[in-house]
């Protein structure tokens, strides 16, 4: 029974398979359509597809259908439109009642024909006519007298005559007119010809009742096809070879005889398409003369409707086809490229193969296996029927011995033999084990060895000859992964493997396996690690499919190259491969299946490849195929296995594409359509329909819009593709995903816009160009830049006019500006002059002041001792006016900066007054000082303070009365020290008040010494620097009085820039021994003062002199000198950088430096004491305190030599620097750790330093006053005190331990440093612990 029922199905499957070779396409109500009762069809010259419906007139650009409901003159057009002709000037012409209008392109609407008529001197449309359109598109008119005719091409009309008035249905075909009279008679008549008339009486032609009305159509061999609009049947007139017309047979079946035909319509291969009322169509091919009839069914590919309205055959031979129920469908050999095969399974079907004998082989999944035989005769091979050990079926393979081989899931492997799949037994070699017995993939090598993938198990190879079958996997063998989803045999000794870890390869004669990442040289590598196919082409080149897409392996050239979805692959995950016999592939994915077209690129064998895809538009009903699914066939066709059956397509089909040409369709501002002289937001944008508009214009507050456009396609319409591109903006075109554009908030401006779309073999053609300008708002148009643009003008010019009066405003300015610049540079080249020349003249003052301070001291006559004190007493007050000259530069150029000291302010004030109270007391004067308080200790600048005092006490003496009365007071109030110095003068007058405190200003006094008129300046200054104030007012009863005032803050913790070494007292200064000398080098470039230096240093010291920096690091380089006097103020190098270089220096930083100079400002103080400085002292100075500095720092250094000696003190105690204490700390570290080494030399400590043994020398002796061996000795000694206070140690053992070579030396120098032997100092230190315990 289940074998009749098989034959049945193949039977049905055969007598329906004409049937399924024509699969239609769908236009329905779903698509836009106004109705689904479609009575008339037309394509007009544009490419657009017309169709009139009970509810009006529709028109489809292959994506959107636009309907039209009224005339322009608002006739209805539903439930009116009989029919719809297009002539030789592209006008449309529809049928109302027997009266016509046409389709105005440019307004887009329909508009009454009578001024097309008059032009084409037609009959009238008053009267009620009928309208023809023949082959070659010219126009008949018959209004029930006359039948006019329009030659488009001769553009002439004629009107023909000797016609009957009963005509009922006429149809012109070239220079013939077919009519059919009242009385059921064909005429046949030629239209150059009238008397050329021939008469067929059709009621006794076919022996019919007269009361039939029939209809023709003449097909293009000028056979008359006769029908009846109320009876059924099918007639056929035939020019017989005496030119006789005579009924011909068309062989009359049931659905011809039993059905009224509605109607006919002839294609461009010559086939006549015969709609019929209630059967759907018959196509009759008059070559063969046989019948293929199309009827409705369940797929969605049948015809729509059995109820066939009207036909249209198109220029690209697309019928379509008007029906009753379901709108219209359309019909193209070139819809569907592929075509199905229905098998009588609902099975998968996963591979194939074809024998030497031209049967098919297909494998299913879970039906087995069928062989399909040349004459299509069907045969079974599964587990039911015992033909096959598994239903499961997922390869095929063929060997070199035409021997088939199959490979299963979970049922192992097998071949055909004897008409029956037998199965490779199971073995301990390959176990029987349900997981482990998928194959996917076989190859066989050039031995014969079947080759065989496992899904679980890696791969395996069978010796046919042998029977011997072996296994590789990761265990036993370099497989990257035991998942082999596929294999291919290169067919010279490589089986190429594709595993779900990447590519592998076997070597078969070796048996080594490799896995393949990447090219040979590197550069290119496989991206896809998991891969499910793999292949070889006639090109050598190997193809493998992954899950991203195709690899392609070239080993020729060395070159890898990818296919994915944006080189237009169908889909990522591929399920097959296979070449056709064009050398192109075919690929097969979960999406779709893809024809990919190989080229050579260059001369250098490089390869160019195009996708071509294809999917569910091209005749695939599924795209998810499953693995192996797709196959060459030996006549060339590619089969794709899939549900239920298989697709097929022949390789070499080709479309021929036409030209894609981009049509705008629809404008939409804001969403809503946009039609010719419709008002929107009070605004005209199209005045013509937009198919035929160059150019638009919208309002600044339409600028969001939308455009679509269509190429007319309606064969390959899925594979046309959109780009555009804004000329204006970029040049880059930008792919689109539909048929439209949308821009939103469009800038105002006028734009280009191009659209190109490709054709449906995806080349791009050429675009299609519209321009539209975006407004600018009210603000922004025309009038609006013009007024601004005057205003701007009339602005630019009050600007211009404002600007130049300012401008010889400002030169004026600028002038006066410039006069003051230069004077002010005067000013400051005449203050820079005097500045300079006040620092220079502290040097001389110093060869003045010092001397004469020698002088002063000696024992000389009264006389001279008067003069020389007139002569000091000057040179101090010189000194004084050099000292406000240099402050007042500080104070312009901002220089003097805030010093905080701690102190007891009117303890200092007090110092001050009692400096001057032996002047005062000279000249008769009378000073008090009053005080709040006994003590203030606050923070406070102590110089500034004491110039401060200074000038006011100055100021009161030279502007005091007679006699004299001067008061200084102190108080404290709101947080602030006030101090004032009153004077019992003149006092000073209101207007003078304003300006004391100006610079160079003086009140005039015939009575005093003229000064230079800064000193008040100077103390303002240094007031407000402090954060204070100072003003003047009139002392009661008589003078002036200075009161200021300067923040109490309270002491700070204070930072003492100065060296850290003792002071030295007057008695200290004792002479040195003559033999003993220490070298002192002085650093002057003054010459008098730097031989009054040396000369009066000599006695004491051996001077060495240098002139500046450089020269004195040259001198230091050769000299041993144990302190340098430098100046700051120096050319080539100064006193600071040489104080730099030295104290950087590790040879030469324990030389003691004192600065000597006119510089005496806090900050290069500071800056001295940082570089390393070990004293700062002024110019001009006072040489005995000169002396008492230099001592000090001698002395110092010979106390450090003893504390070194004698105790264990810290580094920093005896060093002046960071480098010096570094290097003792360097040198005590490694004698320490060479203590117990008696043969521990000199020459170790240098080399161990790092310095040579001179350098070493001088650094130990200059330092702690020791040489290198007594530095190393002393070290010994100080340590072996420990061990005598600390242990119980012999002496001998502290000898030896501290690194004598015998105790008799240790005691001897023991002695000799610490006056007592190492014996007697034990006893001496048990006895006094002794004593402190009692």
């Amino acid at each position: 029974m289940k074998w009749f029922i098989l034959s049945l199905f193949l039977v049905i499957a055969h007598t329906l398979s004409a049937q399924k070779d024509f699969m239609f396409r769908h236009l329905t109500v779903h698509d836009g359509l106004t109705d689904n009762e479609v009575k008339c069809i037309l394509k007009d010259n544009n490419g657009f597809l017309w169709c009139a419906t009970n509810k009006g007139i529709n028109r489809y650009d292959g994506y959107n259908v636009k309907q039209y409901h009224n005339t322009s003159n608002n006739l209805s057009l539903e439930l009116a439109i009989e029919r719809m002709i297009i002539d030789a000037d592209g006008n449309i012409w529809i049928d109302r009642y027997g009266h016509y209008f046409i389709y105005d392109q440019t307004k887009d609407q329909f508009i009454d024909a009578q001024p097309l008529l008059n032009k084409y001197q037609l009959n009238h449309n008053s009267e009620k006519q009928n309208i023809i359109i023949d082959d070659n598109k010219n126009i008949w008119s018959y209004n029930g007298k006359d039948i006019k005719f329009h030659d488009f091409e001769k553009q002439k009309t004629q009107t023909i005559t000797q016609i009957p008035n009963d005509i009922r249905f006429f149809f012109p075909k070239g220079q013939t007119l077919f009519y059919i009279d009242s009385k059921n008679t064909l005429h046949i008549q030629d239209i150059h010809s009238p008397k050329s008339n021939t008469s067929i009486n059709l009621s006794q032609t076919f022996n019919k009742g007269k009361h039939l009305e029939y209809k023709l159509y003449v097909d293009n061999s000028y056979d008359i096809w006769i029908y009846c609009t109320n009876a059924e049947g099918l007639w056929l007139l035939s020019k017989n070879q005496y030119n006789q017309w005579i009924p011909t047979t068309i062989g009359h079946t049931s659905y011809l005889t039993n059905n009224k035909v509605i109607s006919i319509c002839e294609d461009n291969n010559h086939k006549i398409w015969i709609g019929l009322e209630y059967d759907g169509i018959s196509i009759y091919d008059k070559k063969n003369k046989s019948h293929t009839h199309i009827s409705e069914t369940e797929s969605d590919y049948s015809l729509g409707s059995n109820k066939v309205w009207c036909f249209f055959n198109d220029d690209e031979n697309t019928m379509w086809v008007g029906t009753m129920r379901n709108g219209i469908s359309y019909y193209n050999k070139d819809f569907f490229a592929f075509k199905k095969t229905s098998m009588p399974f609902i099975h998968d079907i996963g591979c194939h193969i074809e024998d030497d004998e031209n049967n098919l082989w297909t494998g299913t999944d879970g039906g087995g296996i069928f062989k399909q035989s040349p004459d299509g005769t069907l045969t079974a091979f599964n587990k039911e029927n015992n033909k096959s050990f598994s239903n499961k079926i997922v390869c095929f393979y063929k060997d070199s011995k035409d021997k088939i081989w199959v490979g299963t899931y979970l049922e192992g492997f097998g071949y055909l033999e004897n008409n029956r799949f037998q199965q490779y037994p199971f073995s301990s070699q390959f176990k029987k084990e349900p997981i482990n017995n998928s194959i996917w993939g076989i190859a066989e090598d050039n031995c014969g060895n079947i080759w065989l993938g496992n899904l679980k198990c890696g791969l395996h190879v069978l010796n046919t000859q042998t029977g011997h079958f072996e296994t590789y996997n990761k265990t036993n063998s370099n497989l990257s992964d035991e998942h082999v989803m596929g294999l291919v045999f290169d067919g010279n000794k490589s089986i190429y493997m594709a595993t779900c870890k990447g590519l592998n390869v076997i070597d078969t004669e070796t048996r080594i396996i490799n896995t393949i990442t990447s090219n040979k040289k590197k550069t290119q590598f496989i991206t896809d690690s998991v891969q499910n196919n793999i292949y070889i082409d006639s090109r050598k080149l190997i193809w493998i499919g992954g899950r991203e897409g195709i690899t392609i392996l070239d080993m020729k050239c060395d070159s890898i190259y990818y296919l994915n979805k944006q080189d237009r692959l169908k889909g990522s995950l591929v399920r097959g491969i296979t070449e056709d016999k064009n050398q192109n592939m075919w690929v097969v994915t979960t999406e779709g299946i893809t024809n990919v077209k190989v080229s050579v690129l260059n001369q250098n064998g490089h390869f160019s490849f195009s996708c071509h895809p294809y999917s569910k538009d091209d005749g695939l009903q599924t795209s998810d195929f499953v693995q192996n699914s797709i196959y060459t066939l030996k006549n060339g066709t590619i089969i794709i296995g899939g549900n239920g059956g298989y697709y097929s397509i022949n390789p070499s089909y080709t479309y021929t594409s036409k030209p894609s040409r981009v049509v705008f369709t629809t404008l939409k501002v804001f969403n809503d359509v946009i039609t010719p002289d419709s008002v929107y937001n009070n605004n005209i944008i199209l005045t013509n329909n937009i198919e035929t508009t160059q150019q638009f214009t919208l309002k600044n507050n339409q600028n969001s819009f939308k455009l679509e456009f269509s190429t007319m396609e309606y064969v390959k319409t899925h594979n046309i593709r959109f780009s555009y591109r804004l000329k204006e903006i970029n040049n880059v075109w930008t792919s689109l995903n539909s048929n439209q554009v949308s821009f939103n908030n469009m800038v105002p401006g006028t734009y280009t816009l191009e659209v190109r779309a490709t054709n449906s073999d995806g080349i791009w053609q050429i675009p299609t160009a519209i321009q539209f300008t975006i407004q600018p708002p009210l603000w922004m148009n025309n009038w609006a830049i013009a007024f601004y643009g005057l205003s701007l003008l009339l602005i630019i010019t009050y600007i211009l006019y404002r600007n130049d009066r300012k401008h010889k405003r400002r030169l004026m300015y600028k002038e006066k500006e410039i006069e003051a610049q230069k004077q002010h540079e005067i000013d400051e080249m005449k203050l820079n002059f005097f500045t300079n020349l006040s620092h220079d003249f502290r040097t001389p003052l110093s060869l003045i002041i010092a001397p004469l301070e020698e002088v002063l001291k000696t024992n000389i006559s009264k006389e001279v001792n008067n003069t020389l004190n007139i002569v000091y007493k000057n040179s101090l007050s010189l000194l004084n006016l050099v000292n406000q000259i240099l402050d007042f530069r500080k104070i312009e150029i901002q220089e003097i900066k805030l010093q905080l000291e701690n102190g007891d302010y009117i303890l200092f004030i007090g110092d001050i007054i009692r400096n001057f109270s032996v002047y005062m007391e000279k000249n008769h004067l009378c000073l008090t000082f009053d005080k709040q308080i006994d003590n203030l200790y606050i923070a406070f600048d102590k110089d500034k303070i004491h110039k401060i005092i200074m000038n006011l006490l100055s100021n009161a003496i030279k502007y005091g009365g007679t006699p004299g009365k001067i008061s200084v007071k102190i108080w404290t109030e709101d947080n602030k020290v006030y101090t004032s110095v009153a004077d019992n003068g003149p006092g000073i007058q209101g207007q003078d008040k304003q300006k004391i405190f100006d610079p160079f200003y003086q009140i005039p006094n015939k009575n005093s010494v003229y000064g230079s008129g800064i000193g008040l300046h100077i103390v303002k200054q240094l007031v407000s620097i402090q954060h204070g104030e100072i003003f003047v007012e009139n002392n009661i009863p008589q003078g002036s009085k200075f009161v200021f005032f300067i923040p109490l803050i309270k002491p700070v913790v204070e930072t003492n820039c100065t060296n850290n070494l003792p002071i030295v007292d007057d008695e200290e200064n004792q002479a040195i021994n003559p033999e003993e000398k220490n070298s002192i080098l002085i650093v002057e470039d003054y010459q008098d003062l730097r031989e009054f230096l040396a000369e009066s240093l000599r006695k004491e010291y051996k001077i060495y002199t240098a002139v500046d920096g450089l020269h004195a690091l040259s001198i230091i380089q050769k000299e041993t000198i144990d302190m340098i006097i430098t100046d700051v103020m120096m050319p080539n190098m100064d006193g600071i950088e040489l104080c730099k270089k030295i104290k950087s220096n590790i040879k030469v930083s324990h030389i003691p430096i004192i600065m000597l100079t006119a510089k005496n400002d806090i900050e290069y103080i500071t800056k001295g004491f940082t570089e390393g400085a070990d004293d700062y002292i002024q110019k001009p100075f006072n040489l005995d305190v000169l002396k008492l500095r230099i001592n000090r720092i001698f002395k110092w250094k010979r106390e450090c030599y003893k504390k070194f000696a004698l105790e264990d003190i810290p580094t920093s105690d005896i060093t002046s620097s960071s480098l010096d204490e570094t290097f003792i700390n360097k040198a005590i570290k490694i004698v320490e750790e060479n203590m117990d080494n008696s043969q521990f030399s000199v020459e170790e400590l240098s080399n161990s330093i790092g310095m040579s043994r001179s350098n070493l020398y001088n650094k130990t002796v200059s330092i702690t006053g020791k040489t290198p061996s007594e530095f190393i000795r002393i070290l010994r000694l100080k340590k072996s005190i420990k061990y005598l206070e600390q242990t119980q140690m012999t002496i001998a053992e502290v000898a030896f331990k501290v690194g004598f070579n015998s105790p008799k030396i240790f005691a001897h120098y023991f002695k000799e440093e610490y006056k007592m032997t190492p014996t007697d100092y034990r006893k001496q230190r048990i006895s006094n612990t002794a004593d402190s315990n009692q």
